[in-house]
């Protein structure tokens, strides 16, 4: 998998875990579009270090 695809997945699975907090109530788990682009550059970000070293 290239470090883009990790971060994707890595991406959609904070989104679903995010999802199912939205569904039971929680607070403070507003999301827009700005909130999932800096996820995923956030993921991204981590994953490409790795490999860097």
């Amino acid at each position: 998998m290239t470090d883009k695809e990790i971060a994707l997945e890595l991406t959609k699975a904070y989104l679903n875990h995010k999802n199912i907090q939205i569904e039971a109530k929680h607070t403070h788990t507003d999301m827009d579009v700005e909130y999932v682009k800096d996820t995923y550059k956030g993921f991204y970000d981590i994953v490409s270090k790795v490999d860097a070293k």
